[in-house]
């Protein structure tokens, strides 16, 4: 476990630590909690403030889900600027649903679409690798590959596109319903796709 400054620009007010190993994966001794940050101040509000702006920093790669941003807002409450919180206050923020991440509903989708159809063809792909360990030569595999239907479903609303593999690194998603076309670029973490 190491600690690690993560204020803006190497604000010595703002430092965490990570429960990660050298390869970047989490430490596999480490519970949910997976990291925590600190910040200090002259004031209490000096030190909220650093902590906000490091949190919105903070960039944590991989697969996992974290409430980086989720925090943030709740640092940002009216009850935790004043101080006036008591043990009850987080539940009653969770029960009424009063703090959320707002997420542009194009984002959602397209980031829903480029995963997906990231996993799509690299599963096409290594059906395809299994067919001919098996002795199978067919190349209809690959032919099926060009135009992949996709659909997803957002906020009650079913969007539709086309997947076509361009390259080892490279892929085109198309909306059918626009004919909007998104070239898609994915990165390659930690030795994984």
């Amino acid at each position: 476990m190491a600690e690690i400054p993560v204020g803006a620009r190497g604000d010595c007010h703002v430092w965490g630590y990570f429960s990660v190993v050298a390869d970047g994966g989490v430490h596999e001794f480490a519970d949910s909690q997976f990291g925590h940050v600190f910040a200090t101040g002259e004031t209490r509000e000096e030190a909220r403030k650093a902590l906000v702006l490091a949190l919105k920093e903070l960039f944590i790669m991989g697969d996992i889900r974290t409430t980086v941003e989720y925090l943030g807002e709740l640092l940002n409450t009216p009850e935790f600027k004043d101080n006036t919180l008591d043990t009850a206050w987080l539940d009653g923020l969770i029960a009424a649903k009063s703090v959320s991440v707002e997420v542009e509903p194009q984002s959602a989708v397209i980031n829903a679409a480029v995963y997906r159809g990231h996993k799509l063809i690299a599963d096409n792909i290594a059906g395809f690798k299994e067919s001919l360990d098996k002795g199978q030569l067919s190349t209809l595999a690959l032919r099926e590959m060009q135009g992949m239907p996709l659909e997803l479903t957002y906020q009650d609303v079913k969007y539709s596109f086309t997947v076509t593999p361009k390259a080892p690194d490279a892929f085109d998603l198309v909306l059918s319903s626009t004919g909007q076309h998104i070239e898609a670029l994915p990165r390659h973490f930690l030795g994984t796709s």
